[in-house]
Formats: structure tokens, sequence, C-alpha cells
């Protein structure tokens, strides 16, 4: 019998979080650019919150613990650069 691979334990749902904040501001810049007329209630309850502000605060808050499992600043910047600099290159 087949066994099928044990998922990874991850701590909290950041990245969750982070995908659905993600396809909220894409949905609300799609019907801005697409001048979709909705009703304010409707607006109201599809976007109660700005996205992008909680975005950035989960964001920082996962950088800090990034930095704090870093050895030295060094370490923290190289992995940082490593991590932003192909993805900006391509």
């Amino acid at each position: 019998m087949e066994e099928f691979p044990q998922p990874i334990p991850q701590r909290g749902c950041f990245n969750t979080i982070r995908m659905l904040l993600a396809l909220k501001v894409m949905l609300f810049h799609a019907i801005w650019h697409l001048e979709i007329n909705i009703d304010s209630d409707v607006r109201d309850t599809l976007f109660p919150i700005k996205a992008t502000p909680v975005f950035f605060m989960i964001s920082g808050f996962l950088i800090w613990g990034s930095l704090g499992r870093s050895k030295d600043f060094y370490e923290y910047l190289k992995k940082r650069f490593w991590r932003i600099y192909p993805e900006l290159w391509c």
C-alpha cells in the first residue's frame, strides 16, 4: 500500500492569510481598473478592512522573526538578498 506524504507542520497560518489578502487586493484592483460598478453595501461587505496595512504588518512580523533566527545581521541581509533579488531580476 502506498503511503501519502505527511504535511509539513506549520506554525500558524500566516501564508494562508497573506494569500487571502493578496487575492483581496487583486480583486479590488480588477474591479477598480475594469470600472465595474458595484453597490456600496456589496463593496463594504467584500472589502470591510484595508488589506495592504494588514499584509505589511504580517510581513513585518515574519521578517522580525527571520532577523531573530539569524546569527548576525550580515547573514540576515544575505538571506534577504537571495530571497528577493532573483525574483526582481526575473
